[in-house]
């Protein structure tokens, strides 16, 4: 395993292109007074993170649909069916 590419956000403002070149080889921590303050993660990385995320959510609702012997439903359904509960959690968040 790599060990963690830290540095301070100091060193990001002077040169943020070196800092972003690092991206190629995983996420950059930037530290401010020695303490974690951010992680800079590359856009193919954090498309991973997501789309992992959404796979977790439809296994872990697949997993609570069965406790729950609620009746069995596709795939495409599972995912139309996250996708509007996605839409109605936003849609309530617009204008606050």
């Amino acid at each position: 395993m790599k060990s963690p590419q830290i540095e301070p956000i100091t060193s990001f403002i002077k040169d943020h292109k070196a800092i972003l070149g690092k991206l190629d080889q995983g996420p950059v921590f930037l530290a401010q007074r020695s303490k974690p303050a951010a992680v800079l993660v590359s856009v193919e990385a954090w498309d991973r993170i997501t789309r992992r995320m959404r796979e977790l959510e439809l296994l872990v609702e697949a997993k609570r649909s069965k406790e729950r012997n609620a009746p069995t439903i596709s795939h495409d359904e599972l995912k139309r069916l996250m996708l509007e509960k996605r839409k109605q959690g936003t849609s309530s968040h617009v204008g606050a």
